[in-house]
This record gives C-alpha cells, sequence and structure tokens, in this order.
C-alpha cells in the first residue's frame, strides 16, 4: 500500500487488521531506522514482523541518539507515542534530525495516527 496517496486509501478504520498488515509491509519495505521510546514499544514492532536491526529505543540522551543516526545517513521514521509527551519527543527528535539533515519519513507516523486508534506503540497488535 502506498500510504504517500493517503486520500486514496480504503476506509481502514473498519478493518484494523488489514491496515496493520499493509502498514507492517511498508515499514519493512521501506528499510528506514525507526525510532521508538522503549523496550516495550521495540518488543512489539519486532513481534508484527519488523527486524530488530531498524530499530532504535530512546536509551540515551536526545542529542547523541540524533548525532549518532545522523552519522549513519539513513532516513528515520519516529514512532513515539500519541500522547503529550510522545508529541513532544517526536518534535524535538524530527528538529534535531532536520538540523543535521537526516530526512524524517512522517507518512507512516501519520497514517497509524489517522487510521488507528492506537496511542501508545506498544498497543501495536
Amino acid at each position: 500500500m502506498n500510504f504517500s496517496k493517503i486520500n486514496t486509501l480504503k476506509d481502514y478504520r473498519k478493518d484494523y487488521s488489514a491496515f496493520i498488515a499493509d502498514w507492517k509491509d511498508a515499514v519493512i519495505k521501506s528499510n528506514k531506522l525507526i525510532i521508538v521510546e522503549g523496550k516495550k514499544d521495540r518488543i512489539a514492532l519486532i513481534k508484527l514482523g519488523i527486524s530488530s536491526n531498524y530499530i532504535r529505543t530512546l536509551n540515551a540522551p536526545l542529542n547523541s541518539i540524533i548525532e549518532m543516526i545522523a552519522a549513519e545517513k539513513k532516513e528515520v521514521i519516529i514512532l513515539t507515542d500519541f500522547d503529550a509527551h510522545g508529541r513532544k519527543l517526536y518534535a524535538m527528535l524530527r528538529q534535531g534530525f532536520e538540523y543535521y539533515g537526516v530526512p524524517v519519513d512522517i507518512i507512516l507516523r501519520e497514517a497509524l495516527r489517522k487510521y488507528t486508534r492506537v496511542s501508545h506503540i506498544e498497543g501495536i497488535k
């Protein structure tokens, strides 16, 4: 599924399983690094079938994580939670990555927010 054409998607709100399957496939095919808040988020993505090699947790100061990933020159998907704290982390990470010229994929995050009721990444099933 091409999530960049989000307005042409079928109504995934009625079929959560189909959305998650298509979303997971899009994430895997993207080969982008995925940034999550913690271990439970990482485990949830691994259970979906996303390789642990592509998932990074926020287990160090944000500046260190941003600089380390910027050195790898890879595009990222920021999957912090959709609560107030997660949105704040998302904004700080996105700003930091953009400062270093690291492309941030916002399409897959926004599709997850729009087509599911997931508020915490660890709740993806």
